[in-house]
């Protein structure tokens, strides 16, 4: 009986002890229960049932559950984009590949243009449909001014080094000055009282036009001023109109491929503007250049490739050294006065003389006429009497010389001058007196007008 009692005491002691590491097991795994307002996410733990009497500790244990799946991570949305344009791109411009705005995104309108501090030699941009504008003595690397944009330039100087491009404009009043510095494409509309071109190579494709308060410019008060070393392209599209009279000035290089110039009269005088300077140049590739009143080139070295060179008035001087080998140059009847003071050499291309009462191709003192090639004419009213027709000095030479108009050797012409042509067309009806002055030229056409010796 003692043994079968201390039995009974181990079997009941064994069992407590299993009792108490199963619960324990059962518990180690088990997650902290949260506030109902923090609740887990997880399942809620299941208790495990009481033993019953005779059963194995271990049939309580949970059975193995399978691993839990592993849960992949889904995409992570791309934060939203919004990317202003660079200011230096708008719609007339191919955009940059790194600029740009989602089509989810909202409009964002142009930044607000910057105004440059003068004297600090910024890019200037000025959006389209909106006016900006600068204060004098402002210096700028560069403009850019948005279509139906507005720059304005105030009364004083502005300085520009870089390119002027954009479909807007610019405009300045007669006391605004604008600084062309360096190599520059300009291909924006502008307008300033005066304009001054220093140093590099201005191409200009859109239209311009300068005047100042002078109506006829004195000394100094030229509007449009190419300085020496400097160069304006006028190209295609471009136009440049310097008004009021004697208002250019010309020390660099004035070249016209393509485009227009115009202006009114050009002087040489003490009293008004010197327009050609020492050493300038005019050249015409293609193009035209006119001019509405009387000009006088001395100072200028011209060659003519294409186009024309068109004074409306008298020519008083066709320039230290005249080049033609296309193109054509011409006065008007207005005027009459055609008048060689330097060299002429000619290649091809057209001379056109209009003739008036007294006034028609004069040759003056210090003149070197020799032409190869080209066309020389004679057109305008008649010369009928001694003191008109052609002024002849230092025994020039003509390839063709063709008379449109009735045309005599003018009695100014020295004792002793004399004409070779190789080719003299006298239109049917018209008249050539060579007024006894020699002229050596091959008969002419007997179809066509007269000569007399």
């Amino acid at each position: 009986m003692r043994k079968l009692g201390l039995s009974l005491i181990l079997l009941v002691g064994w069992t407590a002890g299993v009792a108490g590491v199963t619960w324990h097991l059962a518990r180690v795994d088990q997650p902290t229960r949260l506030p109902v307002a923090a609740k887990s996410l997880d399942p809620e733990p299941v208790m495990p049932a009481p033993l019953a009497q005779g059963q194995s500790p271990m049939a309580i244990l949970p059975p193995d559950q399978p691993p839990a799946p592993k849960v992949q991570p889904g995409p992570v949305p791309e934060p939203h984009r919004k990317v202003v344009p660079a200011p230096e791109y708008d719609e007339e411009f191919e955009s940059d590949p790194t600029d740009y705005i989602d089509e989810e995104s909202e409009p964002v309108p142009e930044p607000a243009p910057r105004t440059p501090a003068p004297g600090s030699f910024e890019p200037l941009r000025v959006n389209g449909g909106e006016s900006t504008t600068v204060k004098a003595g402002t210096g700028l690397d560069s403009i850019h001014v948005g279509a139906n944009g507005v720059l304005n330039l105030p009364a004083g100087e502005v300085t520009v080094r870089g390119n002027i491009t954009g479909g807007g404009k610019i405009v300045g009043g007669r006391t605004s000055t604008l600084i062309l510095e360096g190599n520059q494409d300009i291909s924006t509309t502008l307008q300033a009282g005066t304009a001054i071109i220093r140093g590099g190579t201005k191409r200009l494709t859109a239209g311009a036009s300068s005047r100042n308060t002078a109506t006829h410019a004195a000394p100094g008060q030229a509007n449009l001023i190419i300085e020496a070393g400097a160069t304006l392209i006028i190209e295609q599209g471009g136009v440049w109109d310097s008004r009021d009279a004697y208002a250019y000035q010309v020390a660099g290089t004035l070249m016209i491929d393509g485009g227009t110039f115009r202006c009114t009269f050009a002087n040489n005088s003490n009293e008004f503007n010197d327009c050609w300077l020492p050493g300038s140049s005019l050249i015409i590739r293609n193009g035209r250049f006119v001019g509405s009143g009387d000009h006088d080139f001395s100072g200028a070295n011209i060659s003519i490739y294409g186009g024309s060179l068109e004074v409306d008035d008298d020519i008083w001087h066709s320039g230290d050294r005249l080049e033609i080998s296309g193109g054509m140059m011409r006065n008007s009847t207005g005027g009459g006065m055609f008048a060689i003071a330097g060299s002429l050499r000619m290649t091809g291309g057209k001379l056109q003389a209009y003739q008036s009462y007294d006034r028609g191709l004069h040759m003056g003192p210090d003149s070197m006429v020799f032409c190869t090639g080209g066309d020389v004419e004679i057109l305008g009213s008649a010369a009928n009497h001694e003191q008109s027709g052609i002024v002849l000095r230092n025994a020039p030479t003509i390839a063709r010389l063709v008379c449109h108009s009735n045309t005599r050797i003018h009695a100014a012409s020295p004792a002793g001058s004399s004409l070779t042509l190789g080719e003299l067309v006298i239109a049917k009806g018209r008249t050539f007196n060579a007024v006894g002055f020699p002229v050596s030229a091959p008969v002419p056409d007997p179809e066509g007008g007269t000569y007399v010796p």
